[in-house]
């Protein structure tokens, strides 16, 4: 399962992230989690220790081809993705392994040297048995990129909000042939929108806003809430279309 997460900011796609890779991983599935954003929130989500340095110099090199290396620099050659992600890979709750660019408040010299690599590695990452769960930048920028590549199914979240529906309907055709599961989130019902029918309802849910606030992981921080039951369903779906496939 190869799975892009899409959708506005303040959507709550972070959050839908993180408790999806961790539901995942304790129904005993393997699970590779990308943060994509390079103002990155995944960590939280999930629970392991913010990374703002990206992947080490010497898992990266200079380039002039630009189809491969941004900004200059991409994987090292003599690394391959799958070697990459459990060389460097930190390992989280739940037996999950977890890869970032770095933060770009931090250091936006660190994010340049590290995306083009990240994106190596999510696109040429094919260890059997393993999911991909990629969280992406907000807006329709890095989908429209190619940052969504790696993925074979994409998930896009989606608020009551005008401007959340209306960044929906910008991704939907930039998404183009990947299969996209709409997924409303904090709405009291499900058919919220005649040109988006959503997939998956996940509620408004005051303790996931509040595991939010706190940066902790929900699963962790409220593991019966109606939101965590919301994601274990919309996990349960997927593996099951999986399998069907």
């Amino acid at each position: 399962m190869r799975v892009a997460i899409v959708g506005k900011g303040g959507a709550g796609k972070t959050t839908l992230a993180g408790t999806l890779i961790r539901v995942l991983a304790r129904r005993g599935r393997k699970v590779l989690a990308i943060d994509l954003d390079t103002n990155p929130g995944l960590a939280y989500a999930i629970g392991v220790p913010p990374v703002d340095d990206g992947l080490p110099e010497e898992a990266l090199e200079q380039s002039d081809d630009h189809k491969v290396a941004w900004y200059g620099w991409k994987l090292a050659t003599d690394l391959a993705p799958n070697d990459a992600v459990m060389r460097y890979g930190i390992e989280g709750p739940d037996g999950i392994r977890f890869l970032s660019p770095g933060k770009i408040a931090s250091d936006k010299d660190v994010v340049k040297r590290n995306i083009s690599a990240v994106q190596q590695i999510a696109r040429g990452f094919d260890a059997p048995g393993w999911d991909l769960i990629g969280d992406l930048e907000a807006g329709s920028t890095t989908p429209y990129e190619g940052y969504t590549k790696f993925a074979e199914r994409a998930l896009l979240v989606v608020t009551p909000g005008w401007t959340s529906r209306l960044m929906a309907r910008r991704l939907l055709p930039i998404l183009g042939d990947t299969p996209t599961m709409i997924v409303a989130s904090r709405f009291a019902n499900g058919n919220f929108d005649p040109d988006l029918t959503p997939d998956v309802n996940i509620p408004y849910d005051e303790n996931l806003a509040r595991a939010d606030q706190l940066g902790q992981p929900p699963i962790d921080f409220c593991p019966d809430a109606p939101g965590v039951k919301a994601i274990e369903e919309l996990a349960d779906r997927l593996v099951a279309e999986e399998a069907q496939a």
